[in-house]
């Protein structure tokens, strides 16, 4: 069938094909997709453990990419690459632990590391609950992975694999970097330009935060039927959302 949803890139009313999710079958996709994850944790742990004498972003890189590679496979066994979609959220957490209980120094301030992994567990809890709020199950596939799926015909996986799965791991995992500074090597203690960061972070989760609110708003708005979002953030920027994404 034929589904109105909004594009969170743009703010725009989009029709894709889906079919009917009801909430039974969501709450079973959930709970399956929550045992990949946790499956898929168990696995990248065992490996880092493997990889113990190693330097610790090493470790962390390829326990990242080991845990999206079995992502992959279960999107590719559920024929839905949207289960990959709660990763940009859910792996910056053990990520940032895992640096923050196996420091360089034993120096690193610790205030600096409690403020840290609790501006980035409220990102990471917006952000999933977003989504959370946003997916309807495995009868619902991002609509752009659909175009995907239609254009790249029979290479579709491979497109999946590279261009959904690998390279947001790589842009997260990048993203992230700033985390091992702040949480296992960084010796000065919290001052000015802390109080700066957190300034810009928490105003980060904010606009992400508002920009989604007023988007969703909008889209359930049978008013707003076939129009473009054009108030509050959206009269300002196309893409608040990632803009905030970015800034964070």
């Amino acid at each position: 069938m034929g589904l109105k949803l909004s594009c969170s890139t743009c703010g725009r009313r989009v029709m894709i094909k889906e079919s009917n999710g009801s909430a039974a079958s969501k709450s079973k996709s959930v709970a399956s997709c929550t045992l990949v994850y946790i499956f898929a944790a168990g696995v990248a742990v065992g490996v880092g453990y493997a990889l113990g004498s190693k330097h610790p972003i090493l470790i962390a890189g390829v326990a990242d990419l080991v845990a999206m590679i079995i992502v992959f496979c279960f999107s590719v066994a559920f024929n839905n690459s949207s289960l990959y979609d709660p990763y940009w959220s859910v792996a910056p957490i053990p990520i940032a632990l895992f640096w923050m209980l196996k420091p360089l120094s034993t120096d690193v301030d610790v205030i600096r590391q409690v403020v840290v992994l609790t501006l980035l567990s409220l990102w990471s809890l917006r952000l999933t609950y977003n989504w959370l709020c946003r997916w309807k199950g495995f009868s619902h596939e991002d609509w752009r992975y659909l175009d995907f799926r239609e254009k790249s015909g029979r290479s579709y996986w491979l497109v999946s694999f590279f261009g959904i799965h690998l390279f947001p791991t790589g842009i997260v995992f990048m993203g992230c970097l700033s985390l091992y500074a702040a949480l296992s090597s960084g010796t000065n203690h919290f001052g000015a330009l802390d109080c700066l960061a957190v300034a810009v972070t928490a105003a980060a989760i904010w606009i992400e935060a508002r920009a989604d609110q007023q988007l969703r708003r909008f889209v359930t708005t049978k008013e707003n039927e076939g129009k473009t979002l054009s108030t509050g953030l959206w009269a300002h920027s196309r893409h608040p959302n990632y803009f905030g994404e970015v800034l964070f």
